[in-house]
């Protein structure tokens, strides 16, 4: 039959599709189809986004997929394009994710390919196909990269973890007792300081402490659950839709870091050391009266030579372990030793010297613009009955976040700096609902920060270690102050944990009832101090 507009059908063959022509229509622009020379993906890029002035803002997607259709010569130039632009150092520039700070391309790239050289090394995943994910009702959990410099511009210390993106929404009935993975308390970590600068063992020699990292420790945990994850751009099959299926725990997913706190128990059993009832991060070795306390993946080890000589092979022999120093008063020990966010000095003749990272408190003056303010010696004041105007909330959502993440940091900042607990402890109540005074209180800390940005804390040489008798119990003053808060009330429980002549912790409580005499505010601060 006849076809409409007066064309007309024929039973011969179709004729052969005529060859492409040299221009073509592509997005209602005329584009010439001559080969693009193989690696110009940046002028495809420029193309498809229609200037050159959009170049600097292409996304990754976009860059990639014009790399990928370009024509090559060779697989090698193929592979040279697709490696270019999986890293993005062509495209934008990549941040420190913890300061914010530009890194260098070539050295991300380097600590990213050793990341996933790790991963491969310890045969983390196994390659799956989507579908699978699908046909058991799994969701395939983002991925990102995180990358650190550890050190600064003129030594750097570039790290790259490649993390899951595993949120509490995709499986919001998971019980979260279930997931918990425990630190140590502050007093734990300081208690082997202090008895380091106190006793001797009971063989006689003094005590030394060793400061150990386990180098990609959750790649050590078998998962305990199914999980299935995104691939990196470095690990991705062309014309394949593979993810991972983890078969050791992956930083990011929700229980990982439980994993990892089982998985190192069992072994530390395997090797004599019994677990602490009062936390699960506290072990005892009672052949070689060896403590250790455990912080994620860092190991405090407080033992003397022959127990270290005996203990140290064996953890080696289990994981790939840095030493980051090992304090003691002989010759050949360490002097000093950099631990996560804080610095210890051993002095001979005098003790040991405790600072917290100074980075913390210079990070939060330079977030509040305080670098030219007028410093204060004080970190709060006591407050007025709160104006109308104070007690207004922050409307502006970054400075909300802003607020929060100042607040957090100084909140952290005061577990080895005491002088700041109750100011840390005011501006971290009002978190949840920042207002006007509670800004004007967190400008004052970062005034006080300006002006004493360091505290270096003393513990002295006590006990066997001066020649006098050792500190044989803890002693905890404890105060309070009733109804200090002007808004609820409530009263504030403060107190400390003494070793000796040692300050192993201190803290600073709003009371959660109201008291309703002085003596009940002493009483629940007495109650505070003995649990």
């Amino acid at each position: 039959g006849g076809g409409g507009g007066g064309s007309s059908s024929s039973s011969s063959a179709a004729p052969p599709p005529s060859p492409r022509p040299m221009e073509e229509e592509a997005r209602g622009e005329k584009r010439s189809a001559t080969p693009t020379r193989p690696g110009s993906w940046l002028d495809a890029a420029q193309e498809r986004a229609g200037s050159p002035q959009k170049t600097q803002r292409l996304s990754a997607v976009l860059a990639y997929a014009a790399a990928q259709n370009q024509p090559t010569c060779a697989d090698v130039d193929e592979a040279w394009a697709l490696e270019t632009c999986q890293h993005h150092s062509m495209l934008r520039p990549i941040y420190d994710s913890a300061s914010g700070v530009e890194l260098r391309p070539e050295l991300v790239r380097e600590a990213r390919w050793e990341e996933v050289d790790e991963i491969r090394k310890h045969k983390v995943y196994r390659k799956v196909l989507r579908q699978m994910a699908k046909d058991r009702g799994k969701r395939v959990i983002g991925t990102r990269w995180v990358d650190i410099n550890k050190g600064d511009d003129i030594n750097p210390n570039y790290r790259a973890r490649f993390v899951a993106k595993e949120l509490r929404a995709f499986s919001p009935f998971t019980p979260q007792e279930d997931l918990c993975a425990a630190t140590p308390p502050t007093a734990a970590q300081n208690l082997l300081l202090s008895m380091l600068c106190a006793r001797r063992s009971r063989r006689g020699p003094a005590y030394k402490l060793v400061f150990l990292g386990v180098r990609r420790a959750f790649f050590y945990a078998e998962a305990t659950e199914e999980v299935f994850v995104e691939l990196p751009n470095e690990d991705k099959e062309p014309g394949k839709d593979l993810v991972w299926l983890l078969l050791k725990s992956l930083y990011g997913t929700r229980s990982a870091a439980k994993n990892w706190l089982l998985r190192l128990a069992k072994d530390l059993a395997s090797l004599g050391f019994k677990q602490a009832l009062s936390s699960p991060c506290i072990f005892y070795h009672p052949d070689h009266a060896a403590r250790l306390v455990i912080h994620g993946d860092d190991l405090w080890l407080l033992a003397d030579q022959p127990a270290l000589e005996v203990l140290k092979p064996k953890l080696h022999q289990i994981y790939t372990l840095k030493e980051n120093g090992t304090l003691g008063p002989d010759a050949t020990d360490d002097k000093a030793a950099t631990t996560p966010n804080r610095q210890v000095r051993y002095t001979d003749g005098l003790g040991e010297e405790i600072e917290a990272d100074p980075r913390h408190a210079e990070l939060i003056v330079a977030e509040l613009g305080m670098e030219e303010a007028k410093a204060v010696t004080t970190p709060g004041v006591k407050e007025a009955e709160p104006a109308d105007a104070d007690a207004q909330l922050i409307t502006d959502l970054s400075e909300s976040t802003a607020y929060r993440g100042i607040s957090a940091r100084g909140l952290y900042l005061s577990i080895d700096r005491p002088e700041m607990k109750f100011a840390a402890k005011e501006l971290a109540r009002k978190m949840a609902k920042p207002t006007q005074a509670g800004m004007r209180s967190l400008k004052r800390l970062g005034r006080c920060l300006r002006g004493r940005p360091r505290l270096v804390v003393v513990y002295r040489l006590q006990g066997a270690a001066a020649g006098e008798r050792d500190p044989d119990f803890l002693y905890i003053p404890v105060d309070s102050n009733w109804a200090d808060c002007r808004e609820t009330r409530r009263s504030t429980s403060g107190g400390a944990l003494v070793h000796g002549r040692h300050v192993l912790a201190t803290w600073s409580v709003t009371q959660s009832i109201q008291a309703l005499s002085s003596g009940e505010a002493e009483f629940y601060a007495v109650l505070r101090g003995a649990v």
